[in-house]
Parts: structure tokens; C-alpha cells; sequence
């Protein structure tokens, strides 16, 4: 089918309703976009780059509301509170900065020992927790700007910094090995677990109170939250876990050896097997009413599986690229693939078909998300950020 650049607008209008541009590219940032938040109302993005610049972006009228310069380095996360009050941005000049977000005026800088990687926002919003180049874990008193707590809690990078819904545990994945677990309330170190490789992922079941996670050794190991003890060592694969997710009571896990793997969360047993890949399989879910398991790989090719008889049911092969993203609406009817072939695809599941395709992004498309219900946001790993009006295209699409 055509790709959807590739017809003129009265096509698109014949075709799809459409009295309207059906898109629009926000050129900004001259360098690689690192990160990307979007606001609880759904009417700005925020995104953060290399160039040492964040960006603040309309989706009401679309422009560019400001650039905004502070950092000396490059800008490796931002976050906008829920109140829509402030902005927090971290970066390789060593910095965390507090921004108002109305004015876009500085309202205060933390200041690190070394380069800041992450950041996340602690439930009560008077914390803010940060992970740094040589392993260090803060905490900042968001309303005074200044260190409340500080310990070395890995030996190399902190790249993954997550607090549970609850606001119980802060979980740290390094590039050194460990895994860190910090107990919120109890203002300690819960657990420091040591692996003989590179940890790949971490998800959490807030059904069963559990903590998954993969490494290169190929095994996944499982935590009771609450204690962090290990309850289980799953093995299966051969190669490396590179992808976790959950449902229900399934853990679902990708591996370089070409598998996806079920496994029962309540009794640590393998359930299923998927072959039929060729080359990694990268990322796996299970859409949202349980009768189908997606499949990427960077063999080119995704797969739907039909989870009462586990047999495949469709293989999509295009010219894509190695698939880098993959996620379902929450209305179960539509599949988001995106890749390293500056490429975004939307498949509709029922009819198992390639439904649209938006090209010309600038690089990789490396980040997916919606706003208002009606614009479709991709941002790409080098110059810019592409808002699709989606609820003119698809009107009951909901991510």
C-alpha cells in the first residue's frame, strides 16, 4: 500500500475524511533529542537535547513556544510536575535546574560532584531523586533546592531510575552490574544485588508485589518488593534477556537467542515457547483483552500469536528496519511500530494489515506518545519532533 506521504491531499481527503493537514514537523533542536515529557493537561511537550538546549512546544497551535538555554552540556532528562508549575532538567555539566514554567525563568540549580543521568519525582512532591555518572544516588529537598541524602549506591552509571506507584521503593539499574533497591520510608538501602553481567531491564508487577529483572547471562531473577528477597531464577533462555513486560499474572520476556518466553509469575514456571524469529527479539506485550502476543525482532518482522492455542496467526514483513518500539491502544484495535528506518507504522490488529506509515522523520524514531486524544507525537533521535493529528486519521484511536 501507499505510504501515507505519498498521497496528495485530495487522496487523503477522498480517503480518510480529512480537511486538514494531517500533520506537522517541529523543527527545533539541532542535535540528538535525549529526552521528551509531556504535561498532565496534554497541551506542551517539553524535550531535552544534546545542543545543551530544552524546548517547550504548543500542541494547541503548534509552534515553538521557546528555546531555552541554562545547561552547559548536554540535557539527559526533563520532567514536567503535575501542577504544571515547574520544570526539572539534569545534565552532563553537573547540574539539576528548577525552571518556572509560565515565565520559563530559573528558579534554582542543584549542583552534583558529577554528571546527572536521571531524575524522578517522588509521589509527595517534595522529593527528588537523582542517579549520576559514578553511581551516586541523591536526594534533593525539591522546595530548597539542596541535598538531603547522598551514598554511592553502584560503581558506574545510574542510566534507569524508577519509584514505584506507591512511592515505597526507588528501584536503580547500573552498567556496573547491580541492581540498587532504596526503601522510601525507611530512608535505606532495601537491597544491593550483583550480577555477573549488565542488567537489560526491570519491570514490576503491582499485582503480585513482584520485581523482574533481565541481564546478559540470560536469566531473569524475581523479588518480593517488600523484603527484596530473591524468590526465583527463571531460566530458559540462551542468550541474552533483552526485554521484560508484564499481564496479569505473565511475565513476558525477549531474548537475543530469537525466543519470547511466558512465564507464570505465581508458580516461577515457563508456560510457552515463541519460535519463529530469526535474529534478537527486542520487545514483546500481550494487547489488553488477553488473546493476542505481539513479537519485534530485528529480523525486520513482528508477529501476532494467538494465546489460547499459542499458534501464529500473522507474520508482518516490510521494509522497515530493526523494530526498536512496539505497544498496542488501549481499545486493542491498533499496533504502533517504530524503527531504525526513520519509519512509524500503524497496523490495525483485526484485519492484520499495514494501515499507515509516516516517513521523513530525520532519524530513528526513538519515542511515542499522545495528547488531547487527537495528536499522535514522535520524536526522533536527531532534529525534530513530528505531531500527527491522529483523531482525524483514526477517531477512535486511543493510546
Amino acid at each position: 500500500m501507499k505510504s501515507l506521504v505519498e498521497f496528495n491531499q485530495q487522496e487523503i481527503e477522498n480517503a480518510l475524511g480529512i480537511y486538514e493537514d494531517f500533520g506537522l514537523v517541529l523543527q527545533g533542536p539541532e542535535s540528538f533529542i535525549l529526552c521528551m515529557d509531556i504535561t498532565a493537561d496534554n497541551k506542551y511537550v517539553v524535550t531535552g537535547a544534546a545542543d545543551m538546549y530544552f524546548y517547550i512546544w504548543s500542541l494547541e497551535n503548534f509552534y515553538l513556544i521557546k528555546r531555552i538555554e541554562g545547561h552547559k552540556s548536554r540535557i539527559y532528562s526533563c520532567l514536567v510536575t503535575k501542577d504544571l508549575k515547574k520544570i526539572i532538567t539534569c545534565s552532563e555539566d553537573k547540574t539539576i535546574k528548577v525552571w518556572e514554567f509560565e515565565s520559563f525563568t530559573l528558579l534554582g540549580t542543584m549542583t552534583s560532584d558529577c554528571p546527572v543521568y536521571s531524575i524522578s519525582l517522588h509521589p509527595n512532591g517534595k522529593d527528588l531523586y537523582s542517579g549520576s555518572k559514578y553511581g551516586t544516588f541523591t536526594i534533593w529537598d525539591f522546595d530548597n533546592y539542596i541535598v538531603k541524602f547522598k551514598e554511592r549506591v553502584c560503581q558506574r552509571e545510574i542510566w534507569s531510575l524508577s519509584i514505584s506507584k506507591n512511592g515505597e521503593f526507588a528501584f536503580f539499574a547500573s552498567f556496573d552490574h547491580t541492581l540498587a533497591i532504596w526503601n522510601c520510608s525507611q530512608s535505606l538501602i532495601k537491597g544491593h544485588n550483583v550480577y555477573s553481567n549488565s542488567l537489560t531491564s526491570v519491570v514490576i508487577s503491582d499485582i503480585l508485589n513482584l520485581v523482574a529483572v533481565g541481564s546478559f547471562d540470560a536469566m531473569i531473577r524475581v523479588f518480593n518488593i517488600e523484603t527484596m528477597e530473591q524468590v526465583s531464577t527463571l531460566q530458559g533462555h540462551t542468550g541474552a534477556v533483552r526485554g521484560l513486560s508484564t499481564y496479569k499474572n505473565i511475565l513476558i520476556s525477549s531474548s537475543s537467542d530469537s525466543t519470547v518466553c511466558t512465564w507464570d509469575l505465581n508458580t516461577f514456571t515457563k508456560l510457552q515457547v515463541y519460535n519463529g524469529h530469526n535474529y534478537y527479539t527486542h520487545c514483546s506485550s500481550i494487547t489488553l483483552d488477553g488473546k493476542y502476543l505481539l513479537t519485534a525482532s530485528w529480523d525486520l518482522t513482528f508477529k501476532i500469536w494467538d494465546m489460547q492455542t499459542d499458534k501464529l496467526l500473522q507474520t508482518f514483513t516490510a521494509q522497515f528496519g530493526k523494530i526498536s518500539y512496539l505497544s498496542t491502544t488501549l481499545n486493542g484495535k491498533y499496533i504502533l511500530t517504530s524503527s531504525n528506518n526513520r519509519k512509524l507504522n500503524i497496523w490495525n490488529l483485526d484485519k492484520k494489515q499495514l494501515l499507515l506509515t509516516f516517513e521523513k522523520f530525520s532519524g530513528p524514531v526513538v519515542s511515542v506518545g499522545l495528547a488531547y486524544k487527537k495528536y499522535l507525537i514522535a520524536c526522533d533521535s536527531k532534529f525534530f519532533t513530528r505531531v500527527i493529528k491522529i483523531h482525524k486519521l483514526i477517531p477512535e484511536i486511543l493510546l
